[in-house]
């Protein structure tokens, strides 16, 4: 579907820990909501999804295209954020565009030059990925202890950037703290994709998890990096 896109963009980033939804317009966010809530509460992201159209003075017939990430991050957070996306695409065929929720971290910090990204995966371990100036250079992000983080970082010799919460736990001066509302970074990234005609069908957009896949039940249907 490399279609174009003239109209207000929704992005759902429900990958972290905290989701969040946006709507750009003309290229700026016009709304942003941020439902104080764990990933994966589909109820809250709902509320908080009418409260966002009010806001902005929008419907959602009027939508032009979705964006949302699609991890790595929180399995249950990642299945609703998708669902939702599908859900509203299909009513009125519109494109989307999917996007990693580290390469997303980067394009919020606007850092020139090769970095590394990573986020909180819970039980001690953290996501990670490098990137150089035009994108991610590994095929798919890696699963390592957070321990290891920091003679990572300090073995590649370039940037670490990471979720705050992540960024408490490293030593002083050592990373650079990304903001945790990244919806609105999402729905401008997403509207120049589609504009760019970078939009595919919604159904195609799978979930990336990084690490074992487990006793999944569309584990038939995911990216899983090992």
């Amino acid at each position: 579907m490399q279609t174009t896109a003239s109209g207000p963009i929704l992005a759902i980033d429900s990958a972290g820990s905290s989701p969040g939804l946006a709507l750009v317009n003309g290229g700026r966010v016009v709304a942003e909501r941020y439902p104080e809530t764990a990933a994966g509460n589909n109820e809250e992201l709902a509320v908080a999804l009418v409260s966002l159209f009010e806001e902005a003075g929008r419907r959602p017939a009027e939508l032009a295209g979705i964006g949302v990430t699609l991890g790595p991050g929180s399995y249950t957070g990642l299945r609703v954020g998708l669902a939702l996306a599908r859900g509203l695409a299909l009513t009125d065929s519109l494109p989307a565009f999917g996007m990693g929720s580290l390469e997303l971290m980067v394009h919020c910090c606007r850092q020139a030059g090769p970095v590394v990204a990573a986020s909180d995966a819970g039980g001690g371990r953290a996501y990670l990925a490098r990137f150089d100036g035009s994108g991610c250079e590994d095929p798919e992000p890696a699963l390592v202890e957070k321990e290891g983080l920091v003679a990572f970082a300090r073995a590649e010799g370039r940037p670490l950037l990471v979720e705050q919460a992540l960024a408490a736990e490293l030593p002083e001066g050592l990373a650079v703290a990304v903001p945790d509302h990244r919806a609105g970074q999402l729905a401008l990234e997403t509207a120049l994709a589609l504009a760019a005609g970078r939009g595919v069908e919604a159904a195609t957009l799978m979930p990336l998890y990084a690490g074992p896949a487990g006793a999944r039940p569309n584990r038939d249907r995911i990216r899983v990096s090992s």
